[in-house]
């Protein structure tokens, strides 16, 4: 099962976070105003039906939440942007404002009687201790409904625990198995299970903290251990919490997962294809939802795989002078083409997808006669007597596809077109050989390396037009 993480490439992950995070701050609008606004769910469109709605209902907010709530995103954010880093200049151990605001909101309501004198929500009563373990609900598991989001959660959560235990691999040197966290994951969910505990996956904030400062696991059971006094012990200390605090605090702490849209201009500079999946992802959770636009965005993503081998780039190569490199002629200036000779390298494996636009891409190329890039007058222009396919970025080849170089082979042999395959992949040439590829186009001649396939062609003026030395030349050709 740890095969899934392959389609949930970093920009998928990226635009789906940034597309929650939309909807979580839109839910919490409402908390932080102390509005009575109507919520809309699993309904196309329903951030945007929840915007108007909150628009319309702007004028009930209550002036004292609204206030609260302005200072205590000042005190958050003006830590955070500014505070934050001098104080990691002089302390290790990071301040937990969101802790003391809490805190402080909480004496705040309880000394002040903010609930009663202003008629500021507050969290109210909290149960404590640990619930008795008993059987989940198992007749829930029947409904469509909520197989579906369990399936979501479940796929999110893997996700973000993949992702966090990968970046964290790499900052510290080891290595991480798929399969491993997603078995670690579902064990402690299904023993969480019977304690009605919330799904377990890991923290972004928490990871920060523990990867900067804790070297063993028993960083983990100190901060348990904290949690279970305050579950036992101090929830009803909690009941002044203003809910409009809890809003705010929340809105603060998916301002990481919205500054992650900057990474969709740098995705669209690097790689259409990358920028659009975090486009149609981002697009597709904000109007449709967490689990339709995390489909969605699952079913383009591997779309765009289908479409870089349904339309893979073919490069016409050319020398680099005096040397052994061959280089695309389109991004280098000074690579010269060969008089008579045509480099063309296929830049995807060769299968039934693609056979026909390969067929297309090469035949175009050589039938009719070509320019040649970087060489003398009088040789700019002229017909092609050597066809060389750089097969080294072909990974592997299937039936059609040998059946499309067979006939293309062919095709330029009626032509007197001399086609060379060079460096050619094993598999490669273990199919080709099943096939009985060299029986059917027998003409064709393989070669180890792309510039063995050059020195060996039978192409006429070459070492005059390249300014190569002949005489090395003909020992290499002799040998």
């Amino acid at each position: 099962m740890g095969a899934i993480s392959i389609i949930l490439s970093d920009q998928l992950v990226s635009g789906f976070s940034c597309g929650a995070a939309v909807h979580v701050v839109v839910s919490q609008i409402p908390s932080m105003l102390e509005i009575k606004a109507h919520k809309i769910k699993n309904t196309p469109f329903a951030v945007f039906y929840s915007v108007v709605d909150i628009a319309k209902h702007v004028y009930l907010t209550k002036i004292p939440a609204l206030i609260f709530s302005s200072i205590v995103f000042i005190v958050i954010l003006f830590y955070r942007e500014i505070l934050e880093r001098r104080v990691k200049k002089k302390m290790s151990l990071p301040i937990p404002v969101d802790l003391i605001v809490i805190v402080v909101s909480t004496a705040v309501s309880y000394f002040w009687n903010i609930n009663k004198v202003y008629n500021i929500s507050i969290m109210g009563e909290i149960p404590t201790g640990i619930p008795p373990p008993e059987l989940p609900l198992l007749r829930l598991a029947t409904r469509k409904d909520v197989l579906l989001d369990a399936f979501i959660l479940s796929l999110i959560s893997y996700a973000s625990a993949l992702s966090l235990s990968k970046m964290y691999a790499k900052k510290h040197n080891y290595t991480v198995r798929a399969n491993q966290e997603f078995f670690a994951l579902g064990l402690s969910n299904f023993a969480s299970s019977f304690f009605s505990c919330f799904p377990a996956t890991a923290s972004l904030s928490r990871a920060s903290v523990m990867g900067t400062l804790a070297k063993t696991q028993i960083s983990s059971l100190v901060s348990c251990s904290i949690l279970l006094l305050i579950l036992l012990f101090l929830a009803p200390v909690l009941s002044c919490l203003p809910k409009c605090v809890v809003a705010v605090i929340i809105i603060c702490a998916q301002k990481s997962l919205l500054v992650q849209c900057m990474e969709f201009p740098k995705a669209w500079c690097i790689s259409r294809y990358e920028g659009l999946i975090w486009l149609v992802t981002f697009l597709a959770v904000v109007c449709f939802g967490i689990d339709i636009g995390l489909i969605a965005g699952s079913i383009f993503s591997v779309f765009t795989i289908v479409m870089r081998f349904y339309h893979p780039k073919s490069r016409l190569l050319g020398q680099l002078p005096y040397t052994e490199i061959y280089l695309d002629t389109r991004q280098h200036r000074a690579v010269k083409e060969i008089p008579g000779v045509k480099i063309i390298q296929f830049t995807s494996p060769l299968f039934f997808m693609n056979k026909d636009m390969f067929q297309e891409s090469v035949l175009k190329r050589t039938l009719k006669n070509q320019s040649f890039k970087g060489c003398g007058e009088g040789f700019d222009y002229g017909p092609v007597n050597t066809l060389i396919l750089d097969c080294s970025a072909m990974s592997f080849i299937d039936t059609s596809g040998v059946e499309a170089l067979g006939e293309v082979s062919n095709e330029l042999q009626r032509f007197n077109i001399q086609v060379c395959l060079a460096a050619l992949a094993p598999p490669v040439i273990s199919m080709l050989t099943r096939i009985r590829f060299f029986e059917q186009s027998p003409y064709t001649l393989i070669f180890p390396s792309l510039h063995e396939a050059v020195l060996k062609s039978d192409t006429p003026l070459l070492s005059r037009k390249l300014n190569i030395n002949g005489a090395a030349l003909g020992n290499s050709s002799n040998r």
